[in-house]
């Protein structure tokens, strides 16, 4: 159960990631 919810804020990091990213290329594009 541990590893699941681990995996669901790896997951939610990522798609912050991702979405900080698609941001900055609005932006600065």
């Amino acid at each position: 159960e541990e590893v699941k919810s681990n995996h669901s804020v790896v997951e939610a990091y990522l798609g912050k990631e991702m979405a900080d990213e698609e941001i900055r290329r609005v932006f600065t594009g």
